[in-house]
């Protein structure tokens, strides 16, 4: 993102006089700007498989994704994280992935 055009934007339409007028200009501004890419990041989390990631990996990549969500101001639930991160795993899981699935109180 050009840091010149969103000093622009957020600043030019109207005379910013506190540092809180101005950080609500910029989250407003990223908020419009991120929402297709929540949607990208959402679908990269339900299509990214572990494959030939270490498990450690391939739970990193899943977890960056959830950070990235944040940002966003889109978060996961733990839930939702833990169910997503299950869906990449591959058939020789599936005994691992039927019992935590079942699990009430999963913490990432």
């Amino acid at each position: 993102m050009n840091t010149l055009k969103v000093a622009s934007e957020v600043i030019t339409p109207k005379k910013r006089t506190t540092s809180h007028e101005l950080w609500s200009a910029i989250e407003r501004h990223c908020a419009i700007s991120s929402k297709p890419q929540i949607q990208v990041i959402k679908k990269m989390m339900l299509t990214t498989r572990k494959g030939y990631l270490k498990m450690c990996e391939y739970l990193a990549k899943m977890k960056e994704l959830a950070d990235e969500l944040v940002i966003a101001s889109a978060p996961l639930s733990n839930g939702d994280l833990i169910f997503n991160a299950l869906l990449g795993f591959e058939a020789n899981y599936l005994s691992m992935t039927t019992v935590l699935q079942r699990q009430v109180d999963l913490d990432w």
